[in-house]
């Protein structure tokens, strides 16, 4: 299940404007990320290319934006592991003024 939704990832990854992977600790999560990793179209990225996995502890957010003018939609996945083992997850989508996307990505959380 987990290659599934990993190549699924990737795949809309690699069509995103901008794609953007920010893990948290559960226990402070209104501290700054334990890691972050931004990747933008400009940079051209095969789908092998975007690092997309669960091998980590905490709260991982992942956005898949894309920009249509002034305007961005975003799919945004939030998927929570403890222990080694999913505890649970979120996807929502989300529109907005392009000026704004990174704003919604750092308080996004």
């Amino acid at each position: 299940m987990e290659n599934l939704i990993t190549g699924e990832i990737r795949r809309l990854a690699q069509d995103a404007d901008v794609y953007v992977f920010a893990l948290y600790d559960p226990d402070e999560p209104n501290g700054d990320p334990l890691e972050y990793r931004c990747h933008k179209r400009q940079e051209p990225l095969g789908a092998n290319d975007i690092d997309v996995n669960f091998d980590f502890e905490g709260v991982g957010i992942l956005c898949i934006c894309t920009r249509s003018g002034e305007s961005f939609s975003v799919l945004k996945i939030l998927v929570r592991i403890r222990g080694g083992h999913f505890v649970d997850g979120q996807v929502g989508t989300f529109e907005g003024f392009w000026d704004e996307f990174p704003k919604y990505v750092s308080e996004g959380k």
